[in-house]
């Protein structure tokens, strides 16, 4: 996590790059999450619970945070923490054989407020409900359908898909892609926009 924080921060600075695609290695799973054997070692008192969650936290805060358009290409499993990750980019495209789930319940592990948020933000708080309480593994189609993903392609289609979008985005203007993001982190943020400074 201390690692992706880092990557993202240094990938915001870097003004060759317009577009971000996180994926996972290998292309069979874009994330999985944390190995629950390390859980142990790394959040078995109050101190490390704290320190790893502030990692977690950490990495999904800088890449909502980056000034880029960020997307998250999802082959195969997507859960945990790997669909907390991936509701932090901007855009979600899926492989049809992808599926998606948090079942931290099964294991006695509490979602944060910011994973919560962004998962409500984007599903409604009945699918968020539904995730989070029933620790149910969805397909891609259901998914798309309550709003986790943006799209969902053919397997051998989704690394071309989702880089013919990345390849036209980068076209854009770049103070036009970070203000709507930065736009969009406002109403989100203050639906009322009561608190806008000229």
């Amino acid at each position: 996590w201390l690692a992706l924080r880092e990557a993202a921060r240094d990938l915001s600075t870097d003004d060759a790059v317009r577009v971000v695609v996180v994926t996972g290695a290998r292309g069979r799973a874009f994330s999985a999450a944390a190995d629950i054997k390390n859980f142990p070692e790394h959040r078995s008192s109050m101190t490390l619970a704290r320190t790893y969650a502030a990692a977690f936290e950490g990495s999904m805060d800088a890449i909502e945070e980056m000034p880029k358009p960020v997307i998250a290409m999802i082959n195969g499993i997507c859960v945990g923490g790997g669909c907390e990750l991936a509701t932090a980019a901007d855009l979600r495209i899926a492989s049809e054989s992808s599926t998606f789930g948090i079942p931290i319940a099964k294991i006695g592990v509490l979602a944060g407020y910011a994973e919560a948020r962004r998962l409500v933000r984007l599903v409604g708080p009945g699918n968020a409900k539904h995730l989070l309480l029933t620790a149910k593994i969805i397909d891609a189609r259901e998914a798309l359908r309550m709003g986790l993903v943006s799209e969902v392609v053919p397997d051998n289609r989704l690394a071309d898909e989702t880089y013919e979008l990345a390849s036209r985005m980068v076209h854009f203007a770049p103070m036009s892609q970070s203000g709507h993001k930065r736009i969009m982190r406002t109403v989100l943020d203050d639906p009322s926009l009561q608190n806008l400074t000229p």
